[in-house]
């Protein structure tokens, strides 16, 4: 499933729902990557650069030394030539790539980017908007690979920012039918509890609160990946 140069894994988090905690787990992803010594960078290629930002805070708070790992901005609306030399040279990069993703998949310059990808990883929530929302995401990915037999990313669902102890017995139903749902087209993980220590995240290191309410999705996804290896 991997590249084969330097083991090189591209990872990208995206669905077309605003609000799901894209960018949350993107940079908690690469926080907990850092943690188990796996070498890690991270392009911010969603139209806010919000990772970048946080970056930028950090290295005024922390220092430069603090860092663990690079992240870069690049602009996707540059184009497929543009975007593509970009992947290009991701590709030739030890280690996890991590892309954070705008939500317009249909932007010209997110083609190389999903041909490049080895996993794409969804975050959605438990509500009509959301999982509609990731239907007409799959059914664009499903659209694109049989369009494009460069697109070969497996899928790997997050359900995210699940309140502890909330819903009906009618909900849960539902909650489980989802996931079914979702198992059909990928892998989902164990859920991630709402809580506001994740949305207090840094490009330095996640918390112990932090890591306790995202290391069982995570360790999850990391074993979903490298057992492919």
């Amino acid at each position: 499933m991997s590249n084969s140069f330097n083991n090189n894994k591209m990872v990208v988090f995206a669905n077309q729902k605003g609000g799901v905690g894209k960018t949350a787990l993107c940079v908690l992803f690469a926080n907990f990557l850092v943690s188990r010594d796996r070498q890690v960078t991270v392009i911010d290629a969603d139209i806010q650069k919000s990772i970048q930002t946080i970056r930028n805070n950090d290295k005024r708070q922390y220092g430069e030394d603090a860092m663990s790992y690079f992240v870069q901005a690049y602009d996707v609306t540059k184009g497929q030539e543009a975007v593509g030399k970009l992947v290009d040279a991701a590709n030739q990069v030890d280690g996890y790539v991590l892309f954070d993703t705008p939500g317009n998949l249909t932007n010209d310059g997110m083609i190389p980017i999903l041909e490049a990808a080895d996993y794409i990883i969804t975050p959605y929530q438990y509500e009509t908007s959301t999982i509609s929302s990731t239907g007409v995401f799959l059914q664009t990915i499903r659209k694109l690979r049989e369009a494009d037999p460069k697109v070969h990313a497996k899928t790997i669902f997050i359900p995210n920012r699940i309140k502890k102890g909330s819903g009906t017995r009618d909900e849960w139903d539902f909650w489980a039918a989802t996931d079914n749902l979702f198992g059909g087209f990928g892998h989902v993980t164990p859920v991630i509890r709402d809580g506001i220590a994740i949305q207090r995240y840094n490009t330095v290191a996640s918390t112990d609160q932090q890591a306790k309410i995202v290391n069982a999705a995570f360790e999850d996804i990391l074993d979903e990946i490298e057992k492919d290896e």
